[in-house]
């Protein structure tokens, strides 16, 4: 009897068939609410130049992609800070931030 001890197929030379990576679409916004107490991290510049605060949010998102802890992302408008959510729950008002949730399949 011949197998392979970490999966795949003998015939092929024991090649593990490639994982489907997991994908991350943004769901639902929300203008003007923070979820405070569920932070996991934070990224954030202290550049007054506008194409490095897009480039925080656009960071932050990556970021939010690679950590399955990330729920959500919550950023101000600047774009100049963002905080990583590990839920959604305890929401509060607040003018400067929006609210981005991770959607995983």
């Amino acid at each position: 009897m011949i197998g392979c001890t970490f999966g795949g197929n003998p015939k092929t030379g024991c090649v593990q068939p490639k994982r489907e990576p997991v994908f991350i679409k943004w769901g639902a916004s929300w203008k003007g609410l923070d979820f405070p107490g569920n932070d996991i991290w934070t990224k954030s510049t202290s550049s007054t130049n506008g194409f490095s605060r897009r480039m925080n949010r656009t960071y932050a998102m990556a970021q939010c992609k690679k950590d399955n802890r990330c729920a959500a992302l919550t950023c101000n408008n600047s774009g100049s800070y963002c905080w990583a959510k590990s839920k959604l729950g305890g929401s509060k008002r607040h003018g400067d931030r929006t609210t981005w949730r991770a959607d995983r399949n």
